[in-house]
């Protein structure tokens, strides 16, 4: 009984244009714009960093192994998802999308410590299918107006940080969702 719920709302994902994320898997976010080459990388707002003109926002960067290009997806159970880095910044940090005309962070996306810091809206993602492969990523609270796209690390548009826009057809806002594992990382122990 529990595999056929599984699959009635596998199937009613799919006939939505919603993407299905495994639980527990993790993926690189690429988009079409920068390529197989790039993915988005997680940072926390106002964190100091090597690339400094990003002033924390989260970015476009060379795909590696890197913690910070994991994402995880948990589900809020209203066809919306929480973002996380889990082995980056922990379960409790989540990727949250600032309206575009937003001035704290000019519209930037980055890890935010989640709690009651920001509004719940801006950190619950609904995932759409564009086309083939492809998704857009948009935050509850800005409803289908505006869409994650990943910026250019070295465009002054934004200081090249990932940011929310107007949704259109560009191919920055055109996200592959690549699994890089389905198994939680071994914790070492204390």
């Amino acid at each position: 009984m529990k595999y056929l719920i599984v699959a009635v709302i596998a199937t009613f994902l799919a006939s939505a244009g919603l993407a299905q994320v495994e639980p527990g898997a993790q993926y690189q976010l690429k988009t079409a714009f920068r390529g197989p080459g790039e993915c988005l990388e997680a940072n926390e707002f106002g964190a100091d960093n090597s690339t400094k003109a990003m002033k924390g926002n989260s970015f476009m960067d060379k795909c590696q192994n890197a913690s910070g290009q994991s994402w995880k997806f948990v589900s809020t159970g209203d066809g919306y998802f929480t973002m996380h880095v889990q082995r980056f910044q922990g379960a409790e940090r989540r990727f949250v999308g600032t309206p575009s005309d937003w001035d704290a962070a000019n519209g930037a996306a980055f890890l935010s410590p989640g709690g009651n810091k920001v509004p719940q809206e801006i950190e619950k993602w609904k995932i759409e299918k564009v086309n083939g492969d492809f998704y857009r990523l948009k935050t509850q609270f800005r409803g289908g107006a505006e869409c994650l796209e990943g910026n250019q690390k070295a465009s002054s548009a934004k200081g090249g940080a990932a940011h929310m826009a107007a949704c259109s057809n560009s191919s920055g806002q055109m996200w592959k969702l690549e699994m890089v594992t389905t198994r939680r990382p071994v914790e070492p122990k204390q």
